[in-house]
């Protein structure tokens, strides 16, 4: 099994991260730790653990990319016969989790299971709060299934480390030369087979005030650049997704799941930004792809109705308009 980290600059996280997965019960595994340019002491960290784990492959970047890319990097090299993403700042907490899903892959054959999942707990570094997230569905699911479940938001398990996928499938799909994200892989993965949900708790997810592997802040105009590539290849990957899966499903099926995925993705994305233009942008994109422009339109004024915004007297307007109000 292979088991793929981005990092920059969190030496101090990475660690935790790193001990979570060589302690996991099953051994037969290698964690290949891609360095996104760190100026920190990460390389001498992982060098460190390296001397006493040689389980460890350490890949150096000559120019930061998005972590994204490194995922896709990480593929490309990856030995194993299954795969799992985990990011610098997060960490699994059950030690049998790998051993578990190899076995439910191992052991149920007819079923050709994409991945294996289950839940995390979430926790706030700054703060200490902790909470839960819940995929909301146990047991066997069918790919199709799970792709078009109403329930979907609730199904995927929150960023990419929660699950062990089929390695097989991953490379099939082409995501060695795609940006890899959390919720593309598990769609990806569900074209090619069956998917297995578990109920525990197996890691944290951490959320903190240098969330960003990338490493830039938000703001920084490196930063805007690379978010709105990544933004860019995400809407690409739902496209293809939607052109496969209409040779699999009924046409207005699939152009409604991928204009509300695609839309639903934009909005979240406003969060990672604050320019006007950016914004801007990131709505023409999504409006153009999905051909629904009344619901694009209707995010996209939501999006912009802040206080700071709320003299700008044609987007109110419109708002309320397409809120049925005059």
């Amino acid at each position: 099994m292979s088991v793929i980290t981005s990092t920059f600059n969190r030496a101090d996280m990475l660690k935790r991260s790193v001990d979570s997965v060589l302690n996991q019960n099953l051994k037969n595994i290698e964690h290949i730790i891609i360095d996104n340019c760190s100026t920190d002491d990460t390389e001498q960290l992982v060098k460190n653990i390296q001397a006493k784990d040689p389980r460890v492959i350490y890949i150096k970047n000559t120019i930061s990319v998005r972590q994204e890319e490194n995922r896709g990097r990480g593929l490309t090299k990856a030995r194993g016969k299954y795969i799992a993403f985990i990011d610098d700042d997060d960490y699994y907490t059950d030690m049998d989790f790998f051993k578990r899903a190899v076995e439910i892959f191992e052991n149920n054959p007819e079923k050709n299971l994409a991945f294996v999942a289950a839940n995390v707990e979430i926790k706030n570094e700054d703060s200490g709060e902790i909470s839960r997230n819940d995929i909301g569905a146990t047991g066997y699911m069918s790919g199709m299934d799970y792709i078009f479940n109403p329930n979907n938001d609730h199904h995927k398990p929150i960023s990419t480390f929660p699950a062990v996928r089929k390695a097989e499938y991953l490379k099939q799909a082409g995501l060695c030369d795609k940006f890899i994200f959390d919720t593309n892989s598990y769609y990806y993965s569900a074209l090619y087979g069956g998917v297995y949900l578990l109920p525990d708790v197996i890691g944290v997810y951490v959320v903190h005030n240098k969330s960003q592997t990338v490493g830039y802040h938000k703001g920084d105009d490196e930063y805007i650049k690379k978010f709105l590539l990544a933004h860019s290849e995400c809407l690409k990957q739902y496209k293809e997704l939607r052109d496969i899966l209409y040779t699999r499903m009924n046409k207005k099926i699939v152009s409604r799941w991928y204009a509300s995925t695609i839309v639903g993705f934009n909005q979240w994305c406003f969060i990672s930004v604050s320019k006007f233009s950016e914004r801007i942008y990131m709505s023409l994109k999504t409006w153009r792809s999905s051909g629904y422009m009344p619901r694009v339109i209707f995010y996209f004024v939501k999006a912009f109705l802040r206080p700071r915004l709320s003299k700008i007297t044609p987007l109110k307007k419109l708002y309320r308009f397409l809120k049925g109000k005059r």
